[in-house]
């Protein structure tokens, strides 16, 4: 395959030849080489985005899908796999695509099966930057979109280092987002961080993982909910204690009037709360008395005081 067809079918769809556009397409898609297949295909759909044929790009994503899963599987070109899906992503978000998102989704997670670890913590990290962009945009949906992509992919994981290596990063940008806008403002734009550590916490009250992996569930999410409230207080000249009384009252109203939501998430709080007193006792001694209404009724169980005890 020819740059030369590449060109011609985006100088089609610039001068509005969708037709001639479609036909080169479908030939590019024949006689694609391996080499060049990513490349050609993002510069065709990157065409069709700039001249705003976004009927025209969903068809070619589509017509590409297959082409591009089997290219994606193949461990030896994730370099150009996570190259062309980095491109894509922007795309997709920058111009919000949201008919496209689940062909994307779908494509990462072919590609997050495949690739060597370096290669794919460097996509994530592009994708968890690409959040914080819409985050800071201010598009919740795009910014939803690519957390619940980054957290469903690190569930999968059995790696305590990977866990705390994505968490931190996850932190850092709530921490910097909490700079710019406020921590209740954070919360909000990184609400699928917090669902997460409602999850985890769900995890350690499950005997179908062991004493091991709950305690690291555990440990993980409060030691990362911990940096957060702590940074976030330092960042904005305020007491943890304060810090805490935001996220109390973000997460009931994030509960709603889901009584068992509520429990959840006040059980997530007084288990952050304890953890913060146990491990940073010098901070938390004066401050913790402004607290305690927030620890009552308690709803730490044996369970997870065993488990606090032992992380």
């Amino acid at each position: 395959m020819s740059t030369e067809l590449v060109l011609e079918v985006c100088l089609a769809v610039r001068r509005d030849e969708l037709q001639a556009a479609r036909d080169g397409f479908t030939k590019i898609l024949e006689s694609a080489e391996k080499q060049s297949l990513f490349k050609a295909i993002g510069d065709c759909l990157l065409a069709a985005v700039r001249r705003q044929q976004r009927q025209l790009f969903d068809e070619w994503l589509e017509q590409a899908r297959e082409a591009l899963l089997s290219a994606t599987a193949e461990p030896e070109r994730s370099a150009e796999a996570a190259e062309f899906l980095t491109r894509l992503s922007f795309v997709v978000c920058d111009r919000r695509l949201a008919e496209a998102q689940p062909a994307l989704a779908q494509l990462v997670r072919r590609f997050a099966n495949a690739a060597s670890a370096d290669i794919a913590a460097r996509l994530w990290a592009e994708l968890l930057s690409l959040a914080a962009r819409m985050a800071r945009r201010g598009w919740r949906e795009e910014t939803a979109f690519l957390l619940r992509l980054y957290l469903r992919e690190l569930l999968k994981r059995d790696d305590s280092a990977v866990w705390q290596q994505r968490l931190l990063a996850l932190q850092l940008h709530f921490v910097a987002y909490a700079r710019w806008d406020g921590f209740t403002k954070a919360c909000a734009a990184y609400q699928e961080l917090l669902l997460l550590f409602l999850l985890l916490v769900r995890r350690t009250g499950k005997k179908i993982y062991t004493k091991e992996q709950q305690e690291q569930y555990l440990l993980l999410s409060l030691r990362t909910l911990r940096g957060i409230i702590s940074n976030a207080a330092r960042s904005s000249m305020k007491d943890d204690m304060e810090i805490f009384r935001e996220l109390y009252q973000y997460l009931w109203q994030l509960a709603g009037d889901n009584k068992r939501r509520r429990q959840q998430l006040q059980l997530l709080l007084q288990l952050a709360i304890s953890y913060w007193q146990s491990s940073l006792p010098k901070t938390s001694r004066k401050q913790a008395r402004f607290l305690e209404d927030l620890l009552q009724p308690s709803l730490i169980d044996k369970l997870h005081e065993d488990l606090l005890n032992r992380i």
